[in-house]
């Protein structure tokens, strides 16, 4: 009886000694907890229904191991972090509250809630958040959607800041913006500031909405504006034409194309009318082509321009061709998308040659 009650009495000294030590963690529920001291170390089990804070961190999960000198918290099974305006889901995470950094893995989604309401969401392999500084790292089959922005991304790796808004992407990068219609940007790096304001592509860009697409080795894109710099050899490829000038400068109007303005060293090749080829071609310093639901409504060229228009032949016209040069050139298409009037202006010369049946 003596030596039960003794063993009895060291049992209640140590559990009295465990709930009155100061812990680096406040325990709300666990179903089982096992507490047992390793090398020094005082490491509770919980199993569970698992609720406790770190600090103002919440933590949820099915089982824990809590390392309190460590001040290192492993969790398992279905885990759910809340963290000021995040909410974090994993089957495995660690957090170290000394360095306030939370590593999550596998099945990993991330909620993060705006000052009005609305949400953006992350998908990834792995997650990584250090509190102190706002940095948040998703890496490996990392998707993202924003809310707010009506913007979704899928990459290999995705580093953001909290605080400031910007973040970056790399990894096979794809960011899309959708209305009516869609604006994809691809490349090999994108970076975003002020929360997807503003967006910048390098290297291998890659810019489709429905009816065109641009390359170039580096983009700027302004999303209230809706409006696209391009430089580093871009490119354009529509089915009306395609051209190359050192600087592209792009409008949208809910990503669908309303303007384009070629600058320095233009060049478009273009077809007359649907279906064609595009066998005509006009070389000018500056050019604008204007649109309406992607179709090509005028075009205007300045300086230096060098123009070929052939007009291919059929049951209501004859074959012909106009080679001219001016400083100005106007083109006004019909609503069937064929040429319907052409005006060159100032110092004009040009050939003309028209072959009949």
């Amino acid at each position: 009886m003596k030596k039960i009650l003794l063993g009895s009495l060291i049992l209640f000294g140590l559990l009295a000694g465990w709930c009155e030590a100061p812990r680096p963690y406040h325990l709300i529920h666990a179903d089982r907890l096992v507490v047992r001291t390793v090398r020094g170390e005082h490491i509770s089990d919980l199993v569970g229904n698992v609720h406790f804070f770190y600090g103002d961190t919440e933590f949820f999960s099915d089982f824990a191991t809590l390392y309190e000198k460590q001040e290192l918290a492993n969790l398992k099974g279905r885990v759910v972090v809340l963290e000021d305006t995040l909410r974090m889901e994993a089957t495995k995470v660690a957090y170290y509250n000394i360095s306030e950094q939370l590593f999550l893995q596998d099945s990993v989604y991330v909620t993060e809630t705006h000052q009005d309401g609305t949400k953006r969401t992350f998908t990834a392999r792995r997650v990584e958040y250090f509190r102190k500084t706002r940095d948040f790292t998703a890496i490996d089959e990392v998707h993202t959607w924003d809310e707010r922005e009506n913007i979704t991304a899928t990459c290999g790796y995705l580093t953001y800041n909290l605080g400031t808004g910007y973040g970056y992407m790399m990894r096979d990068p794809i960011v899309q913006k959708i209305q009516s219609d869609t604006l994809a940007i691809a490349a090999q790096k994108i970076e975003y500031f002020d929360d997807y304001q503003k967006i910048v592509a390098t290297f291998n860009v890659d810019v489709t909405s429905s009816e065109n697409r641009i390359t170039s080795d580096f983009l700027i894109y302004f999303s209230n504006e809706e409006k696209a710099i391009f430089k580093g050899q871009p490119r354009f490829y529509s089915s009306f034409g395609d051209g190359l000038a050192k600087e592209f400068h792009i409008f949208f109007q809910k990503q669908r194309l309303r303007q384009a303005e070629f600058i320095d060293s233009c060049r478009v090749d273009f077809r007359a009318k649907p279906g064609e080829a595009k066998t005509n071609w006009i070389l000018a310093d500056r050019m604008i082509f204007n649109f309406i639901d992607d179709a090509i409504i005028e075009s205007y060229a300045e300086g230096g321009v060098n123009a070929m228009v052939i007009q291919e032949q059929s049951a209501h016209q004859d074959y012909g061709w106009n080679h001219s040069q001016g400083e100005w050139l106007h083109i006004l298409f019909n609503d069937d998308q064929d040429i319907s009037e052409i005006s060159l202006k100032t110092r004009t010369t040009g050939k003309y040659r028209f072959i009949n049946d």
